[in-house]
């Protein structure tokens, strides 16, 4: 199935580290908690270089976190010969085994303060999950979770009953905002986006708003529309995930604080500057595909949002290392956490701490399309550009995963 001609085919078993330690006898207690594990075994669809290959045998520089699948079958690009193949694999293999022990061996002289906490942790595939977004696209997206986010909260903006008489439709207006900050659009330039590719937001006929007319509208909707509707695209691409791929419920929980345009008067070591102004925000994310699946600006939200996740593993820094947050989080959750106070009788924490690292992909994102810089000064402006920033960033993820499922073929 594998044998034509020019390519060879190697089985990746990305979970070899595991299936080293020896199986546990089962017991009475965890028969019925444990998973029952089949694996799976998925085959890529396009074929790749060798040094491709050595950099997915080399499990220790990544873990399977950050791939889309744990078995797969590749097809190696023609070689002379299997020799050939097997001996650069071989060779890059040392090379990255080698460069890893001098680190560890490097990190092991530094003072414990001043040691990397986590490992470099990178898709291999990420060259093929690549997309390029179109205007129209995005708002055909937005424009679909607009509709299932009014559905569920009813119309964003109630009408008077006297007055001028609405021109444009609400959940159109919605749709084109939530695509404004995917490609860092002012509300000038989104009116004249909306007019280049004739996208008419009028309720009957055809109409574009100005620039104000956006901004008004971009107030006027309530910030709840804008948190429900990256919640709903985090469905989404989790729903697309799982259909094709295995489940993962692992998730991460961080702040981040988002510069402003304008300085603020603060105690800089020990004196009174000014400094850049901040807004501090907190985001709960699916490590798998460094998607946002809420955005809140305070804990007792995000304890609001942990109601609608069915379960897993939480990650968590000391930030969150609240006695009660962490209570109320355990009673659904397995939590990882960097505990800073001495643990109640019966808190049990997750020895996988160092995955936490993963969440701060997702700023990574954020910072290179220059999301973490806002021109508002309003809270409640910056809460929904925010929220704005978050959706954005699910849709590339969303348009990954719809090509990632192409790329892998279940057998």
């Amino acid at each position: 199935m594998f044998g034509g001609c020019g390519f060879k085919a190697i089985l990746l078993n990305c979970n070899i580290a595991n299936m080293a330690k020896e199986p546990e006898t089962p017991t009475s207690s965890n028969i019925v908690n444990e998973e029952v594990y089949e694996p799976n075994v998925y085959a890529f669809v396009k074929p790749v270089t060798p040094r491709l290959i050595s950099t997915l045998m080399d499990v220790e520089s990544w873990p399977k976190y950050t791939m889309p699948v744990e078995n797969c079958i590749i097809l190696i690009k023609a070689k002379p010969s299997s020799e050939e193949v097997l001996e650069e694999m071989a060779e890059e293999t040392s090379y990255n085994v080698v460069k890893r022990i001098m680190w560890m061996e490097r990190e092991s002289k530094k003072p414990e303060k001043k040691r990397s906490w986590g490992i470099k942790t990178r898709n291999p595939f990420r060259h093929y999950l690549k997309v390029n977004i179109g205007f129209k696209q995005a708002y055909e997206v937005a424009l679909c979770v607009a509709i299932a986010v009014v559905k569920l909260l009813g119309p964003p903006c109630r009408q008077a009953g006297a007055g001028r008489p609405p021109i444009y439709d609400v959940v159109k207006v919605f749709a084109a905002l939530l695509v404004k900050r995917l490609f860092n659009l002012s509300f000038e330039k989104l009116s004249r986006m909306l007019k280049e590719y004739g996208i008419s937001l009028a309720l009957s006929g055809e109409a574009y708003p100005c620039a104000s007319t956006l901004y008004n509208y971009y107030l006027k909707i309530n910030l709840c529309y804008y948190q429900l509707a990256v919640l709903l695209l985090y469905l989404k691409v989790f729903a697309k995930y799982v259909a094709h791929f295995r489940l993962d419920c692992h998730m991460g929980l961080d702040s981040c604080y988002v510069r402003l345009d304008h300085y603020v008067e603060a105690f800089y070591k020990g004196c009174e500057r000014l400094v850049k102004a901040r807004f501090k925000f907190y985001t709960w994310c699916w490590l798998k595909w460094n998607v946002v699946a809420f955005i809140a600006f305070s804990k007792e939200e995000l304890l609001e949002f942990s109601r609608l996740i069915p379960g897993g593993l939480l990650l968590a820094d000391g930030e969150f290392s609240d006695r009660k947050f962490l209570m109320a989080l355990s009673k659904r959750f397995r939590l990882a956490v960097n505990v800073r106070f001495k643990p109640w009788i019966g808190f049990k924490v997750e020895d996988c701490y160092w995955l936490r690292k993963l969440v701060e992909r997702v700023f990574g994102c954020f910072e290179r399309r220059r999301c973490l810089y806002s021109m508002f000064r309003l809270p409640c402006s910056i809460k929904r550009d925010l929220c704005l920033a978050c959706f954005a960033h699910n849709v590339v993820c969303l348009l990954s995963v719809i090509k990632c499922c192409k790329l892998f073929v279940r057998l």
